[in-house]
Protein backbone atom coordinates (compact mmCIF):
# COMPACT_ATOMS: atom_id res chain seq x y z
CA UNK A 1 0.00 0.00 0.00
CA UNK A 2 1.27 3.46 -0.84
CA UNK A 3 2.67 5.36 2.13
CA UNK A 4 1.22 8.79 2.92
CA UNK A 5 4.43 10.79 2.79
CA UNK A 6 2.96 14.17 3.69
CA UNK A 7 1.09 12.78 6.71
CA UNK A 8 4.26 11.05 7.83
CA UNK A 9 6.28 14.18 7.13
CA UNK A 10 3.93 16.29 9.24
CA UNK A 11 4.40 13.93 12.19
CA UNK A 12 8.17 13.92 11.68
CA UNK A 13 8.22 17.74 11.51
CA UNK A 14 6.23 18.05 14.72
CA UNK A 15 8.49 15.53 16.43
CA UNK A 16 11.61 17.33 15.21
CA UNK A 17 10.37 20.71 16.41
CA UNK A 18 9.31 19.21 19.74
CA UNK A 19 12.71 17.59 20.26
CA UNK A 20 14.48 20.81 19.30
CA UNK A 21 12.24 22.87 21.61
CA UNK A 22 12.93 20.55 24.55
CA UNK A 23 16.69 20.63 23.88
CA UNK A 24 16.65 24.43 23.50
CA UNK A 25 14.75 24.89 26.77
CA UNK A 26 17.07 22.58 28.71
CA UNK A 27 20.14 24.13 27.12
CA UNK A 28 19.09 27.72 27.85
CA UNK A 29 18.08 26.96 31.45
CA UNK A 30 21.32 25.15 32.20
CA UNK A 31 23.48 27.85 30.61
CA UNK A 32 21.54 30.93 31.73
CA UNK A 33 23.76 34.02 31.71
CA UNK A 34 26.93 32.19 30.78
CA UNK A 35 26.44 32.45 27.02
CA UNK A 36 26.14 36.22 26.85
CA UNK A 37 29.37 36.65 28.83
CA UNK A 38 31.27 34.28 26.53
CA UNK A 39 29.64 35.80 23.44
CA UNK A 40 30.80 39.28 24.40
CA UNK A 41 34.23 38.03 25.44
CA UNK A 42 34.67 36.29 22.07
CA UNK A 43 33.76 39.48 20.19
CA UNK A 44 36.13 41.60 22.29
CA UNK A 45 39.00 39.16 21.77
CA UNK A 46 38.33 38.87 18.02
CA UNK A 47 38.41 42.67 17.70
CA UNK A 48 41.93 42.80 19.19
CA UNK A 49 43.38 39.47 18.00
CA UNK A 50 46.34 39.66 15.61
CA UNK A 51 47.17 35.94 15.71
CA UNK A 52 45.81 33.07 13.66
CA UNK A 53 42.16 33.12 12.57
CA UNK A 54 40.77 29.93 14.11
CA UNK A 55 37.95 28.15 12.25
CA UNK A 56 36.40 24.81 13.20
CA UNK A 57 35.37 22.21 10.60
CA UNK A 58 33.05 19.33 11.55
CA UNK A 59 32.29 16.36 9.28
CA UNK A 60 31.71 12.59 9.64
CA UNK A 61 34.82 10.79 8.41
CA UNK A 62 32.83 7.58 7.83
CA UNK A 63 31.23 9.14 4.72
CA UNK A 64 34.23 8.43 2.52
CA UNK A 65 35.16 9.32 -0.21
CA UNK A 66 32.70 12.24 -0.22
CA UNK A 67 34.20 13.67 2.97
CA UNK A 68 37.71 13.27 1.56
CA UNK A 69 36.75 15.46 -1.41
CA UNK A 70 35.02 17.97 0.85
CA UNK A 71 38.03 18.31 3.13
CA UNK A 72 40.40 18.48 0.18
CA UNK A 73 38.42 21.43 -1.17
CA UNK A 74 38.75 23.19 2.19
CA UNK A 75 42.48 22.42 2.35
CA UNK A 76 43.02 23.84 -1.14
CA UNK A 77 41.22 27.05 -0.17
CA UNK A 78 43.27 27.21 3.03
CA UNK A 79 46.50 26.86 1.06
CA UNK A 80 45.48 29.66 -1.30
CA UNK A 81 44.37 32.02 1.47
CA UNK A 82 47.42 31.41 3.64
CA UNK A 83 49.88 31.56 0.77
CA UNK A 84 49.83 35.33 0.73
CA UNK A 85 48.26 36.05 4.16
CA UNK A 86 45.22 37.23 2.22
CA UNK A 87 42.86 37.51 5.19
CA UNK A 88 43.67 40.63 7.21
CA UNK A 89 47.39 39.83 6.95
CA UNK A 90 46.88 36.72 9.11
CA UNK A 91 46.97 32.94 8.75
CA UNK A 92 43.84 30.80 8.98
CA UNK A 93 44.09 27.80 11.31
CA UNK A 94 41.63 24.95 10.78
CA UNK A 95 40.63 22.60 13.62
CA UNK A 96 39.02 19.45 12.19
CA UNK A 97 36.62 17.32 14.22
CA UNK A 98 34.70 14.13 13.40
CA UNK A 99 31.12 14.04 14.74
CA UNK A 100 30.68 10.48 13.39
CA UNK A 101 27.28 11.49 12.01
CA UNK A 102 25.86 11.41 15.56
CA UNK A 103 23.79 14.17 17.18
CA UNK A 104 25.23 13.65 20.68
CA UNK A 105 28.79 13.75 19.36
CA UNK A 106 27.93 16.87 17.34
CA UNK A 107 26.63 18.63 20.46
CA UNK A 108 29.79 17.76 22.38
CA UNK A 109 31.95 19.22 19.61
CA UNK A 110 29.75 22.33 19.43
CA UNK A 111 30.25 22.84 23.17
CA UNK A 112 33.99 22.28 22.80
CA UNK A 113 34.28 24.78 19.96
CA UNK A 114 32.13 27.29 21.86
CA UNK A 115 34.52 27.03 24.81
CA UNK A 116 37.45 28.10 22.61
CA UNK A 117 37.59 31.93 22.86
CA UNK A 118 39.95 32.14 19.87
CA UNK A 119 37.50 30.45 17.48
CA UNK A 120 35.25 32.81 15.53
CA UNK A 121 33.60 30.59 12.89
CA UNK A 122 32.57 26.97 12.26
CA UNK A 123 32.06 25.20 8.93
CA UNK A 124 29.56 22.47 9.70
CA UNK A 125 27.83 20.38 10.51
CA UNK A 126 27.76 18.21 7.40
CA UNK A 127 24.47 16.48 8.24
CA UNK A 128 21.25 18.55 8.42
CA UNK A 129 19.92 16.69 11.44
CA UNK A 130 23.04 17.58 13.44
CA UNK A 131 23.06 21.22 12.28
CA UNK A 132 19.46 21.45 13.48
CA UNK A 133 20.56 20.55 17.01
CA UNK A 134 23.85 22.46 17.22
CA UNK A 135 22.94 25.82 15.65
CA UNK A 136 21.47 27.11 18.91
CA UNK A 137 24.76 26.40 20.71
CA UNK A 138 26.83 28.36 18.22
CA UNK A 139 24.35 31.24 18.13
CA UNK A 140 24.16 31.41 21.93
CA UNK A 141 27.93 31.53 22.36
CA UNK A 142 28.52 33.97 19.51
CA UNK A 143 30.17 31.67 16.95
CA UNK A 144 29.36 32.13 13.27
CA UNK A 145 28.15 28.85 11.75
CA UNK A 146 28.25 28.17 8.00
CA UNK A 147 26.49 24.88 7.29
CA UNK A 148 27.52 23.52 3.89
CA UNK A 149 24.67 21.06 3.35
CA UNK A 150 21.74 21.96 5.62
CA UNK A 151 18.73 22.97 3.57
CA UNK A 152 15.88 21.41 5.53
CA UNK A 153 12.67 23.51 5.68
CA UNK A 154 12.45 22.44 9.33
CA UNK A 155 15.51 24.53 10.11
CA UNK A 156 14.48 27.77 11.90
CA UNK A 157 16.98 29.98 10.05
CA UNK A 158 14.96 33.12 10.78
CA UNK A 159 15.60 32.68 14.52
CA UNK A 160 19.36 33.13 14.20
CA UNK A 161 21.71 35.91 13.15
CA UNK A 162 24.98 33.97 13.06
CA UNK A 163 23.79 30.82 11.26
CA UNK A 164 24.17 30.45 7.47
CA UNK A 165 23.75 27.70 4.90
CA UNK A 166 25.66 27.36 1.64
CA UNK A 167 23.53 24.78 -0.19
CA UNK A 168 20.99 25.29 -2.97
CA UNK A 169 17.44 24.79 -1.71
CA UNK A 170 15.90 21.39 -2.33
CA UNK A 171 12.90 22.93 -4.04
CA UNK A 172 15.08 24.73 -6.60
CA UNK A 173 17.02 21.60 -7.52
CA UNK A 174 13.85 19.49 -7.68
CA UNK A 175 12.11 22.01 -9.97
CA UNK A 176 15.00 21.73 -12.39
CA UNK A 177 14.72 17.94 -12.29
CA UNK A 178 10.96 18.12 -12.91
CA UNK A 179 11.44 20.28 -16.00
CA UNK A 180 13.83 17.69 -17.40
CA UNK A 181 11.56 14.72 -16.55
CA UNK A 182 8.56 16.43 -18.10
CA UNK A 183 10.50 17.19 -21.28
CA UNK A 184 11.33 13.47 -21.59
CA UNK A 185 7.73 12.40 -20.87
CA UNK A 186 8.76 10.56 -17.71
CA UNK A 187 5.61 10.85 -15.59
CA UNK A 188 5.41 8.04 -12.99
CA UNK A 189 7.86 7.66 -10.10
CA UNK A 190 8.62 5.81 -6.92
CA UNK A 191 10.22 7.83 -4.09
CA UNK A 192 12.77 6.15 -1.80
CA UNK A 193 14.30 8.24 0.99
CA UNK A 194 16.55 7.83 4.01
CA UNK A 195 15.00 8.54 7.43
CA UNK A 196 16.90 11.68 8.33
CA UNK A 197 16.48 15.44 7.81
CA UNK A 198 18.23 15.35 4.43
CA UNK A 199 16.09 12.49 3.09
CA UNK A 200 12.81 13.89 4.42
CA UNK A 201 13.46 17.37 3.02
CA UNK A 202 14.55 16.19 -0.42
CA UNK A 203 11.69 13.70 -0.77
CA UNK A 204 9.16 16.31 0.33
CA UNK A 205 10.52 18.76 -2.26
CA UNK A 206 10.37 16.11 -4.99
CA UNK A 207 6.75 15.19 -4.19
CA UNK A 208 5.66 18.83 -3.90
CA UNK A 209 7.21 19.72 -7.25
CA UNK A 210 5.79 16.53 -8.80
CA UNK A 211 2.29 17.77 -7.94
CA UNK A 212 3.02 21.14 -9.57
CA UNK A 213 4.27 19.43 -12.76
CA UNK A 214 1.48 16.80 -12.78
CA UNK A 215 3.92 13.93 -12.31
CA UNK A 216 2.54 10.91 -10.44
CA UNK A 217 4.09 9.34 -7.34
CA UNK A 218 2.99 5.70 -7.38
CA UNK A 219 4.64 4.78 -4.07
CA UNK A 220 6.82 6.40 -1.39
CA UNK A 221 8.92 4.52 1.14
CA UNK A 222 11.68 5.27 3.61
CA UNK A 223 14.63 3.30 4.93
CA UNK A 224 16.80 3.55 8.03
CA UNK A 225 20.37 4.90 7.60
CA UNK A 226 21.66 1.51 8.79
CA UNK A 227 19.77 -0.41 6.05
CA UNK A 228 21.70 -2.86 3.88
CA UNK A 229 21.49 -4.53 0.46
CA UNK A 230 18.95 -7.21 1.46
CA UNK A 231 16.53 -4.57 2.76
CA UNK A 232 16.86 -2.55 -0.45
CA UNK A 233 16.40 -5.66 -2.58
CA UNK A 234 13.10 -6.52 -0.85
CA UNK A 235 11.63 -3.07 -1.55
CA UNK A 236 12.88 -3.12 -5.14
CA UNK A 237 11.33 -6.56 -5.74
CA UNK A 238 8.02 -5.29 -4.35
CA UNK A 239 7.98 -2.32 -6.73
CA UNK A 240 9.06 -4.43 -9.69
CA UNK A 241 6.20 -6.89 -9.08
CA UNK A 242 3.41 -4.46 -8.18
CA UNK A 243 3.86 -1.14 -9.98
CA UNK A 244 4.42 0.37 -13.38
CA UNK A 245 6.72 3.41 -13.25
CA UNK A 246 9.26 5.38 -15.28
CA UNK A 247 11.88 5.83 -12.59
CA UNK A 248 12.89 5.80 -8.94
CA UNK A 249 13.86 8.96 -7.10
CA UNK A 250 16.34 8.27 -4.30
CA UNK A 251 16.91 10.84 -1.54
CA UNK A 252 20.04 9.83 0.34
CA UNK A 253 23.83 10.13 0.26
CA UNK A 254 26.10 8.28 -2.14
CA UNK A 255 26.86 5.16 -0.09
CA UNK A 256 23.22 4.07 0.21
CA UNK A 257 22.28 5.42 -3.22
CA UNK A 258 24.92 3.42 -5.07
CA UNK A 259 23.95 0.28 -3.17
CA UNK A 260 20.28 0.77 -4.09
CA UNK A 261 21.09 1.25 -7.79
CA UNK A 262 23.43 -1.78 -7.78
CA UNK A 263 20.76 -3.99 -6.21
CA UNK A 264 18.22 -2.87 -8.81
CA UNK A 265 20.57 -3.78 -11.66
CA UNK A 266 21.17 -7.21 -10.11
CA UNK A 267 17.39 -7.72 -10.22
CA UNK A 268 17.35 -6.86 -13.91
CA UNK A 269 15.62 -3.51 -13.38
CA UNK A 270 16.46 -1.06 -16.17
CA UNK A 271 14.48 1.81 -14.68
CA UNK A 272 15.89 5.34 -14.58
CA UNK A 273 17.27 6.51 -11.23
CA UNK A 274 17.01 10.18 -10.27
CA UNK A 275 18.93 11.65 -7.35
CA UNK A 276 19.82 14.92 -5.64
CA UNK A 277 23.17 16.58 -4.88
CA UNK A 278 24.01 13.99 -2.21
CA UNK A 279 25.05 11.54 -4.94
CA UNK A 280 27.03 13.97 -7.13
CA UNK A 281 30.33 12.68 -5.77
CA UNK A 282 33.42 10.83 -6.96
CA UNK A 283 32.14 7.49 -5.66
CA UNK A 284 29.28 7.63 -8.18
CA UNK A 285 31.89 7.75 -10.94
CA UNK A 286 35.03 5.78 -11.73
CA UNK A 287 33.32 2.45 -10.99
CA UNK A 288 34.33 -0.85 -12.58
CA UNK A 289 30.71 -1.90 -13.01
CA UNK A 290 28.19 0.03 -15.11
CA UNK A 291 25.37 -0.05 -12.54
CA UNK A 292 25.19 3.74 -12.17
CA UNK A 293 25.32 4.41 -15.94
CA UNK A 294 22.33 6.55 -16.97
CA UNK A 295 21.64 7.89 -13.47
CA UNK A 296 20.23 11.45 -13.51
CA UNK A 297 21.84 13.77 -10.93
CA UNK A 298 21.08 17.32 -9.79
CA UNK A 299 24.21 19.17 -8.69
CA UNK A 300 25.42 22.70 -7.97
CA UNK A 301 28.82 22.23 -9.63
CA UNK A 302 29.97 21.14 -13.07
CA UNK A 303 33.62 21.22 -14.14
CA UNK A 304 32.67 22.37 -17.66
CA UNK A 305 31.13 25.61 -16.39
CA UNK A 306 33.00 28.24 -18.47
CA UNK A 307 33.34 30.80 -15.68
CA UNK A 308 36.99 31.68 -14.81
CA UNK A 309 36.45 30.80 -11.13
CA UNK A 310 35.59 27.22 -12.13
CA UNK A 311 38.54 26.94 -14.50
CA UNK A 312 40.94 28.19 -11.81
CA UNK A 313 39.50 25.81 -9.22
CA UNK A 314 39.69 22.82 -11.59
CA UNK A 315 43.31 23.52 -12.49
CA UNK A 316 44.42 24.10 -8.88
CA UNK A 317 42.61 21.02 -7.58
CA UNK A 318 43.93 18.69 -10.28
CA UNK A 319 47.46 20.02 -9.80
CA UNK A 320 47.32 19.38 -6.05
CA UNK A 321 45.46 16.05 -5.96
CA UNK A 322 45.98 14.52 -9.41
CA UNK A 323 42.32 14.11 -10.40
CA UNK A 324 39.26 16.22 -11.20
CA UNK A 325 37.17 17.73 -8.39
CA UNK A 326 33.56 16.85 -7.63
CA UNK A 327 30.74 18.92 -6.11
CA UNK A 328 31.83 18.12 -2.54
CA UNK A 329 35.31 19.50 -3.18
CA UNK A 330 33.87 22.62 -4.80
CA UNK A 331 31.47 23.19 -1.89
CA UNK A 332 34.21 22.89 0.74
CA UNK A 333 36.43 25.20 -1.30
CA UNK A 334 33.76 27.88 -1.71
CA UNK A 335 32.58 27.77 1.90
CA UNK A 336 35.99 28.70 3.30
CA UNK A 337 36.62 31.28 0.58
CA UNK A 338 33.27 33.05 1.07
CA UNK A 339 33.85 33.20 4.83
CA UNK A 340 37.29 34.70 4.23
CA UNK A 341 35.81 37.22 1.79
CA UNK A 342 33.33 38.40 4.42
CA UNK A 343 36.12 38.77 7.00
CA UNK A 344 38.17 40.85 4.57
CA UNK A 345 35.20 43.13 3.84
CA UNK A 346 34.40 43.45 7.54
CA UNK A 347 38.03 44.26 8.36
CA UNK A 348 37.71 42.00 11.39
CA UNK A 349 36.83 38.45 12.47
CA UNK A 350 34.19 39.58 14.99
CA UNK A 351 31.34 37.13 14.19
CA UNK A 352 28.52 39.72 14.24
CA UNK A 353 30.35 41.97 11.79
CA UNK A 354 31.30 39.06 9.51
CA UNK A 355 27.63 37.97 9.49
CA UNK A 356 26.61 41.47 8.41
CA UNK A 357 29.07 41.37 5.49
CA UNK A 358 27.85 37.95 4.37
CA UNK A 359 24.34 39.39 4.06
CA UNK A 360 25.72 42.33 2.08
CA UNK A 361 27.44 40.14 -0.53
CA UNK A 362 26.12 40.64 -4.05
CA UNK A 363 26.79 37.89 -6.57
CA UNK A 364 30.13 36.81 -5.12
CA UNK A 365 31.30 34.24 -7.68
CA UNK A 366 32.83 30.94 -6.62
CA UNK A 367 33.25 27.44 -8.05
CA UNK A 368 29.65 26.55 -7.14
CA UNK A 369 28.18 29.73 -8.61
CA UNK A 370 26.96 33.11 -7.38
CA UNK A 371 26.64 33.67 -3.64
CA UNK A 372 24.10 35.98 -2.02
CA UNK A 373 22.79 35.45 1.52
CA UNK A 374 19.31 36.61 2.46
CA UNK A 375 18.21 37.86 5.89
CA UNK A 376 17.62 34.26 7.03
CA UNK A 377 21.20 33.31 6.10
CA UNK A 378 20.16 31.16 3.13
CA UNK A 379 22.33 31.25 0.01
CA UNK A 380 20.67 32.37 -3.22
CA UNK A 381 21.83 32.86 -6.79
CA UNK A 382 23.47 29.49 -7.50
CA UNK A 383 22.70 27.50 -10.64
CA UNK A 384 21.50 23.91 -10.67
CA UNK A 385 22.97 21.46 -13.20
CA UNK A 386 21.13 18.34 -14.33
CA UNK A 387 23.61 15.68 -15.41
CA UNK A 388 23.57 12.06 -16.53
CA UNK A 389 26.26 9.49 -15.73
CA UNK A 390 27.84 8.40 -19.01
CA UNK A 391 31.16 6.55 -19.31
CA UNK A 392 31.92 7.31 -15.66
CA UNK A 393 31.52 11.05 -16.17
CA UNK A 394 28.78 13.54 -15.35
CA UNK A 395 27.51 14.76 -18.72
CA UNK A 396 25.61 18.05 -18.57
CA UNK A 397 22.09 17.85 -20.01
CA UNK A 398 20.40 20.93 -18.51
CA UNK A 399 21.28 23.95 -16.35
CA UNK A 400 19.40 26.80 -14.73
CA UNK A 401 20.39 30.41 -15.13
CA UNK A 402 21.18 32.24 -11.88
CA UNK A 403 19.22 35.43 -11.25
CA UNK A 404 20.94 38.69 -12.18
Amino acid sequence: MKHSFFFHKRNVSLASYAALAVFAAVFLLSHCGKGMDEREARARKAAKNKGNIVIGVVSPLKLKPAIDSYRQGIELALEELNGFNKVLGRKIEIIHKDDEGMVDKGRIIAQEFSSNPDMTAVIGHYNSYISLQTAIIYEYYGLLMMSPHSRSPEFPWQSFHLVFQNAVSDEKSMREIMQYLKSKKLNRFVVYYVKDAYGYSLAQAFEKCAQDFEISIVDSRSFDPSSHARYFANDLKFWKSNFSFDGIFIACLSKEGIEIISEARKLGMKTTFICGPGLATRDLLGRRDVATEGTIVATYFHPNDPRPEVKKFNESYEKKYGYAPDSEAALGYDTLHVLAEAMIRAGTTVPEKVAEELRRLKNWSGATGLHNFNLEGEVTGKSVYICVVRNNRLELIQSSEPPL
